[in-house]
């Protein structure tokens, strides 16, 4: 989570606790409240989607290298190996070689294909090279299961980056309701300093860059807020 949105969601909780200490008894100002409330919990669902999908992402992506190096420096090279040695037997196979460790999935799959396709179809003389259908149909599945944890990690990384897009919006959607509660309260609590104080405290952001505090006012940032106030753990 950026730290701009850490900070928002930290003064944010500390408003919600102020609110549940200051409730609203004029309707026409509900409303203001209502959509504070309904941001801060769209909010907190974005980070629990973007925490989920980082972790999904992760866990894809290290699955994924899991199979290609050994379908890399396994299978699919001893396929490739066994192409050079029936080269004379099998002269359209000398050119098929096994993909690159590190190329692109897309490009990774079709040279894995291929090389699959062409020991499947001449099994009766790579027999002799050590070579058998059940290590194709091995070599088959591990590419299927590539292709499959190829897109899990593509589609969680794209989730992961729409939720924090959602997230930039919805930090100034909260920073604008802040500001807006700001200049109600102002007037709420115009004859109880006390009480404006404890709002002041609330609606001020703290921010640690370095070794030093940077104070701001009304412009939020933070981890997700539980109905207590209390900051939840986010990613």
């Amino acid at each position: 989570m950026k730290a701009e949105m850490r900070s928002t969601m930290q003064t944010a909780g500390k408003v919600l606790v102020f609110n549940q200490a200051h409730p609203v008894t004029d309707i026409g100002i509900a409303p203001v409240i209502g959509h504070f409330d309904e941001r801060v919990a769209r909010a907190n669902a974005l980070i629990g989607q973007q925490a989920e999908n980082t972790v999904r992402s992760k866990a894809a992506h290290q699955a994924r290298e899991t199979v290609r190096r050994r379908l890399a420096d396994g299978l699919l090279r001893l396929f490739a190996e066994s192409f050079v040695l029936a080269g004379e037997e099998l002269p359209a196979l000398r050119g098929v070689k096994a993909p690159r460790l590190r190329a692109p999935d897309p490009e990774f799959i079709l040279a894995g294909e291929r090389l699959v396709e062409a020991a499947r179809s001449n099994l009766e003389v790579l027999g002799r090279f050590g070579l058998t259908a059940a290590l194709v149909d091995e070599a088959s599945g591990l590419l299927e299961q590539f292709r499959e944890l190829s897109a899990e990690a593509k589609q969680a990384y794209q989730t992961r980056i729409e939720a924090s897009k959602a997230l930039d919006e919805i930090r100034l959607e909260i920073t604008a309701a802040i500001s807006r509660m700001d200049r109600l309260n102002r007037h709420r609590f115009s004859e109880q300093p006390e009480v404006l104080a404890r709002w002041d405290e609330a609606r001020n952001v703290v921010i640690r860059r370095k070794s030093k505090l940077v104070v701001t006012e009304s412009t939020p940032t933070a981890p997700p807020v539980g109905p207590g106030g209390d900051v939840q753990a986010a990613a």
